[in-house]
């Protein structure tokens, strides 16, 4: 009977030990050391247990879109929207967290993650030079979250780099009607930069619509026909990592997972031909995952509350029906194996940041951080560049 109980213990004591934050911290730093492809090989070398399998695929995705092969990252979000639609159709047992903790759950993806899936795929699209099959996903995401981009939806879901990015490529592929709606979106959550206001006044006129008084710098300059459109993409530091709050409070019967509050983000600048063009930060992924854990609070409290009972149960079971003292040093034990669920999709960036630019056809140069980078121009056409700062 004695062996059955240190057999269940041990079983628990040994699946409670989550190592999915010291896997995200390692291939950080590779990241951070200008090494991804390093990170990447790590990955590879480096297989989860099959509860943090859709994790895998989210960080091997990642940074494989940050070392520009972008065909091999759509590979792997393909993947991760196939192991998605599995776990849809499986019904998901709960059961090893109420006995262990919620680490030994799969990993499911947040409602807030799963568009940022075809966000990455259109990006890598892009990267590919194909505005059309990038315009595939965007169709996609209005088709799947339509309901993110309601008034009444969390703040949390309504993302305005993914409207700031498909309405770029509904006019990279000539659908100004539909970049213009995505653009009045963002107008309508206050963002007004001098670029963004630019770009929608053009394409209010174009649509020959007589609103477009709304559309602040009404007197900039038109662009002359030589000219063409740089969409720059930048994902800026990495975003937070969970913590847990035993280790603000000591030992606790629901040690939960939580996030440090973070400092506002910093929005970047890019020169072109000495010219500063300062970049809108659309999207604040740490307030994003802040808020999208607050919501997932009472659930998680609930699996805490049932886990505790259980726990409990077994240690009280323990003591009157085997041994007192064991039964003491069991719930003790049993009380240990509490911990926290700290996984995330933790190779996100801490914001994604972009901008609009009209540039004269031809070769630019164009320098973030000290680093340089050549793009070109030409005359009609939208050309994208997308960049990972640390």
């Amino acid at each position: 009977m004695c062996s059955r109980f240190l057999f269940f213990l041990l079983f628990l004591l040994a699946s409670c030990t989550s190592t999915y934050l010291h896997r995200t911290r390692m291939i950080r730093g590779y990241a951070e050391n200008g090494d991804v492809n390093r990170a990447i090989t790590w990955l590879e070398k480096h297989p989860p247990p099959k509860r943090d399998q859709l994790l895998h695929y989210l960080d091997q995705g990642t940074l494989l879109h940050t070392a520009k092969r972008y065909e091999e990252s759509n590979q792997k979000f393909q993947q991760a929207e196939a192991y998605i639609e599995e776990q849809s159709r499986q019904i998901a047992s709960k059961s090893a967290a109420v006995v262990g903790n919620d680490n030994l759950i799969p990993y499911h993806a947040r409602n807030f993650e799963k568009p940022l899936i075809d966000l990455y795929e259109a990006l890598n699209w892009l990267g590919m030079g194909n505005p059309k099959e990038a315009l595939i996903e965007v169709r996609q995401i209005d088709t799947r979250y339509a309901e993110h981009s309601k008034e009444e939806a969390p703040a949390y879901l309504q993302n305005a780099f993914i409207k700031f990015i498909s309405a770029a490529i509904w006019s990279a592929n000539g659908k100004i009607n539909d970049a213009y709606i995505d653009e009045k979106w963002l107008l309508k959550k206050g963002f007004q930069n001098e670029e963004l206001t630019a770009q929608g006044r053009r394409h209010c006129l174009a649509l020959g619509r007589s609103d477009c008084s709304k559309w602040k710098n009404k007197n900039r300059e038109l662009p002359l026909n030589n000219h063409g459109q740089l969409v720059v993409v930048v994902s800026q530091g990495w975003v937070p990592l969970k913590t847990s709050t035993e280790g603000k409070a000591g030992l606790q019967v629901f040690p939960l997972p939580t996030y440090a509050e973070s400092f506002d983000v910093t929005s970047a600048t890019v020169k072109i031909q000495g010219t500063s063009h300062p970049l809108t930060p659309f999207a604040d992924m740490a307030k994003i995952v802040r808020d999208a854990l607050k919501d997932e609070e009472t659930e998680i409290i609930a699996r805490a509350t049932a886990r505790f009972v259980t726990k409990t149960g077994a240690a009280v079971a323990v003591g009157t029906q085997v041994d007192e003292d064991l039964g003491i040093l069991l719930g003790l034990l049993l009380l240990t194996t509490n911990e926290a669920d700290l996984r995330s999709w933790g190779t996100l960036p801490r914001s994604f940041q972009g901008t609009t630019i009209s540039l004269p056809a031809g070769t630019h140069e164009l320098r973030l951080d000290g680093i340089r980078h050549e793009v070109e121009i030409r005359p009609g056409e939208t050309t994208f560049i997308m960049l990972r700062t640390y």
